[in-house]
């Protein structure tokens, strides 16, 4: 009976000695040649989830996470959902090879600004990665795949400038085409250029084509120069003017008040 009792315990013990070595294989601290490694953590202990490829990571939220299921050299979603110390989404789409990668997760509440970035150690060596959207962030409501948007924010467009309209451009030259002499023509001019302001190069082209003499026409080109939204093209205009001395004059305003600047 004894034996048998033995017998049986030694059993146990076999299967536990292997189900524990199974487990201490399937934690896998290191990634093999073939892998990728990915940690995030918080630069001042935020609190947040990671999803890839918009499957969540964990089921809560923490400040460090390491990922390993991720197919190398393939492109991925990594998102962010910061929950403190101010709730964002912060997103970024990566290409990585194989290797040990480590990102840090920063969120202002004062600022109202956070970010996802690769750290100074990425990556290690014979390991890279490659971005093809850039982070961003933006306050989050509810919603499904992130706890956010079911889709990620488009992130603020920088304002369109404003320039002078085309109906107000039509109406500029027809009203100088009536005028009979330049210089009323001129005077007309300024008092519009400075309502109507700004303009395209290619509007004040345009408008300076009306004038039938170069000096007139070189005062107010000359005169638009600061009401112009794009004075880079600016040497466009030496196209108004047939003689060299007139484009050189021209050129060497455009210098000066470049300088200016």
């Amino acid at each position: 009976m004894k034996k048998i009792i033995l017998s049986v315990l030694c059993c146990l013990l076999a299967t536990t000695s292997v189900s524990a070595q199974r487990n201490k294989s399937n934690s896998r601290p290191q990634p093999k040649n073939n892998e990728v490694e990915l940690t995030v953590l918080a630069n001042r202990n935020e609190r947040f989830t990671v999803y890839i490829d918009g499957v969540p990571q964990s089921n809560k939220s923490g400040s460090k996470f390491t990922i390993y299921d991720i197919t190398p050299n393939q492109m991925h979603d990594v998102a962010v959902v910061v929950e403190r110390p101010i709730r964002y989404l912060l997103y970024t789409e990566v290409s990585l090879r194989a290797g040990k990668y480590e990102m840090e997760v920063y969120a202002d509440s004062r600022d109202k600004y956070a970010e996802l970035y690769f750290t100074e150690e990425r990556p290690t060596r014979g390991a890279g990665y490659r971005s093809t959207r850039h982070h961003y962030a933006d306050n989050y409501g509810n919603d499904n795949r992130y706890g956010t948007h079911t889709t990620p924010p488009v992130p603020p467009q920088p304002a369109v400038p404003q320039y002078c309209s085309e109906t107000d451009i039509a109406v500029i030259i027809s009203s100088v085409s009536k005028e009979p002499f330049d210089d009323t023509r001129l005077n007309y001019l300024k008092t519009v250029t400075v309502a109507k302001q700004p303009f395209l190069v290619e509007q004040i082209k345009r408008i300076a084509e009306k004038f039938a003499f170069d000096n007139p026409r070189m005062e107010y080109v000359q005169y638009a120069y600061q009401y112009c939204i794009d004075p880079e093209n600016y040497f466009t205009l030496t196209d108004l003017f047939v003689h060299k001395s007139d484009k050189d004059k021209l050129l060497k305003f455009i210098q000066d008040n470049q300088r200016r600047k």
